[in-house]
């Protein structure tokens, strides 16, 4: 049988099953729902202590403290009677005797006490307290929730009244960054489109393209690619589309490698430059046909510029002449291979096509066969007048 005090998990002595009937021990006893301490000789109880109070929860119920008797330390829910000297500890009543020398823990904002612990389990109040009392010098940490949910520790003893925050207070607000002025962006260079047949153009630093942009305000240097002469021909000189390098007297049109002037050309435009070439035998026999067609097309734009509409005419004429009566000068592959495999007689390619192929695909496979296109032509390849001449003079030998 148990005679020392002990604090069940209720926060009743041991022994009298949750304060529901009475009990006594060494120095104590419980009777008519009061906790009376009353010790034979001078005794200290600490209502903190393990040994105590194992579960670390408020006496819940009242208790009565004799001469001999002092506590420490505690929590305590109901009524306490005793020596002011006697009584240390938080009280949810003010002790009877100690109205003057307490010390007052209050909620800011209307706010209430809801529980209360030290170091052991928390212990929820039957009704929420407006304030609770500190006597003496109790130590340790009080731990009070509040009706906010928040809880705040209590360091103790207390030297004066405390009221508590019921909330957190408001997070001081982050200064806003200052906006970083958006870059401007970098305004767009001026450029014209380039695109040269039968060689390729350099600016600046680049490499050499056959089609690109070119900075309107930067020299485009253009060069003949001599692997592309045709074979049994010479370069003649370069057809330019652009009107304003008409007449340039700095655009060396006939020459193998010219420069176009800075700004010579608007900004958006696009520049086709094509080279020109003419029978090796053409040089000593005179202009002959083409010569002829193409010194009257430029005549009017000056002696020193072959023109776009010059190249045309020229070619146009030439190839109305060599070419069958009535035969329209093709655009593309397809009706190229068909002229040259017609002219020739309609020859079987030697490929294994299909028997319903249709003519346009047995020229094309004849005309590649025979090196009068290139390996990887399309019916829908667009060929310029002097891949006509040239396929036209290669069929005939």
């Amino acid at each position: 049988m148990l005679t020392r005090l002990v604090i069940d998990k209720d926060g009743y002595p041991v022994g009298t099953k949750g304060g529901t009937q009475d009990y006594s021990g060494n120095g104590w006893k419980f009777e008519n729902d009061t906790l009376t301490l009353e010790p034979a000789a001078k005794t200290n109880y600490d209502f903190n202590s393990p040994e105590l109070n194992p579960h670390g929860v408020a006496v819940n119920c009242p208790v009565t403290v004799d001469s001999n008797a002092s506590i420490t330390n505690g929590i305590f829910l109901k009524e306490v009677t005793g020596s002011a000297s006697a009584l240390n500890g938080v009280f949810l009543n003010v002790p009877n005797g100690c109205e003057n020398s307490t010390k007052k823990i209050t909620v800011s904002d209307n706010g209430t006490i809801t529980a209360l612990k030290t170091s052991g389990d928390t212990t929820t109040l039957d009704s929420a307290a407006k304030e609770i009392y500190v006597v003496g010098q109790p130590t340790g940490t009080l731990y009070v929730t509040l009706s906010s949910g928040k809880v705040r520790e209590v360091q103790l003893p207390l030297t004066a009244d405390l009221e508590l925050l019921l909330n957190d207070p408001e997070p001081e607000p982050k200064p806003e960054p200052k906006p970083e002025p958006e870059p401007k962006p970098e305004p767009e260079p001026e450029t014209y489109t380039l695109k040269v047949v039968g060689g390729s153009f350099t600016t600046g630093e680049r490499d050499a393209l056959t089609s690109g942009t070119v900075p309107v305000d930067a020299e485009a240097k253009v060069a003949l690619n001599p692997d592309a002469v045709p074979e049994g021909m010479v370069f003649d000189q370069w057809a330019i589309s652009e009107e304003s390098l008409l007449g340039n007297p700095n655009v060396a049109y006939n020459a193998e490698s010219f420069t176009i002037p800075a700004n010579a050309v608007e900004k958006g435009k696009t520049v086709t430059v094509e080279a020109q070439y003419r029978e090796a035998t053409i040089e000593s026999e005179g202009p002959g046909i083409l010569g002829t067609a193409a010194i009257i097309g430029t005549a009017g734009a000056g002696a020193a510029v072959l023109g776009y509409t010059g190249y045309m005419i020229g070619t146009e004429l030439y190839l109305n002449t060599v070419l069958p009566a009535g035969a329209a000068i093709p655009n593309n592959a397809g009706e190229l291979a068909l002229l040259l495999w017609e002219a020739a007689g309609t020859p079987a390619p030697a490929a294994l096509l299909p028997a319903d192929a249709a003519p346009v695909q047995q020229a094309l496979a004849w005309a590649i066969e025979n090196q009068l296109l290139a390996p990887d032509a399309s019916a829908e390849d667009s060929v310029s007048r002097w891949e006509v001449i040239r396929s036209w003079n290669q069929m005939k030998g």
